[in-house]
Parts: structure tokens; sequence; C-alpha cells
């Protein structure tokens, strides 16, 4: 489990990897819980700060996220909205919005298994407009696993007030088989 609040340095999510995890040094390769959380924070933040090649569009709607919390099966973000992903009003774009969703439900289900995912079905409702420059909290949990497909339910609330701005359902689905005592291979 990742929680900002339980690293000693918490600068960045680099930091943070290299520091104490339930009492236990970072290097938990042996623990799969533990490891695929691990890797996927430390994906975020390559994507969030651009040290990995993406698209422009994930580039822009990921820059600034900020891990707070990351265990198996549940995310939570803090995100400033940068002033590049508005429109012309000055509100969060809402396709910058279901961009974010879309790679954080992903990255929700992944924690669950290891296993590289694909969104099959995928919906949003939005319920309010966020400026940029604005905080919001966002939280991805795994609600459901049924073989190969994986449920995850996304809020995004602005930070201030605690007022839904969207709220996303999604499906993923693995390729790959999960079979108890097989071994898991990543592929993020």
């Amino acid at each position: 489990m990742y929680s900002r609040k339980s690293c000693a340095a918490k600068s960045t999510i680099k930091d943070a990897y290299f520091t104490t995890f339930r009492g236990k040094k970072s290097n938990m390769e042996n623990d799969d819980d533990d490891s695929y959380v691990l890797e996927l924070v430390r994906s975020i933040q390559d994507l969030s700060t651009g040290r990995v090649e993406a698209s422009e569009l994930v580039r822009r709607s990921l820059r600034g996220l900020e891990v707070v919390h990351a265990q198996k099966g549940l995310l939570r973000y803090k995100f400033v909205i940068p002033n590049d992903v508005s429109d012309d009003d000055g509100n969060w774009h809402v396709g910058a919005i279901a961009s974010l969703i879309d790679v954080l439900g992903v990255s929700a289900a992944y924690t669950s298994t290891g296993l590289s995912r694909l969104t099959v079905d995928f919906n949003i409702s939005y319920y309010s407009t966020a400026k940029t420059q604005e905080e919001v909290e966002i939280v991805a949990k795994v609600v459901s696993e049924r073989a190969m497909l994986t449920s995850v339910l996304l809020e995004v609330r602005k930070t201030n007030n605690g007022q839904l701005v969207a709220l996303g359902r999604q499906w993923v689905a693995s390729n790959q088989k999960i079979r108890q005592g097989d071994p898991v291979i990543s592929k993020l």
C-alpha cells in the first residue's frame, strides 16, 4: 500500500518508493499486491511528469496528477486542473475528464491483478463543472471482478467543497486468463 502520509519523504512518488511501506523496506518485488501498486505509482508519476512517451492527450490530461493513496483495488489522487485542458469558458474540458478517468480506471484494475487491461464499457455522468487551477480529488475503486473482467467506479470531486464533478463506471478486460497459482506477468 502506498500512502503519502506513510512516507517519510513526501515530495515525489519516486522519493516515496524508496522509503518505508508498512514497516518494510520498499523493495517489495516478492509481495505481489504491493509490487503491482508500486509499479503503477511509478508509471503514473512518469506519465504525469512527461518522463514517459504518451499521446499528447494523455500527457495533457495527467499533467500534475498526484497519487495520495494507492492499494490493491483503490487509488486516490489530487489534481490541480491545468490551463491547457479547458474549454472556451475556462472549465475543465469533458474530453480531458474522460481521458483521465479512462487511464485511472484501467490503472485501478491493474492493481488487482498486474495484468494489462483494455476498456470494454465506459460511462461517465457529469454533475458540475470545475475551473482550471481548481483542485479535485479522484478516487478509483475496483468494485467487482468476474473472470477476465473488472468493474471500476471513479468519482471526481472538488476538494474545497466535496461537490461531485463526474462519476465514471468502467468495465475493463484482459486477454490473459488468471488461474490460481499461475505466475502473473506485468506488461505495464
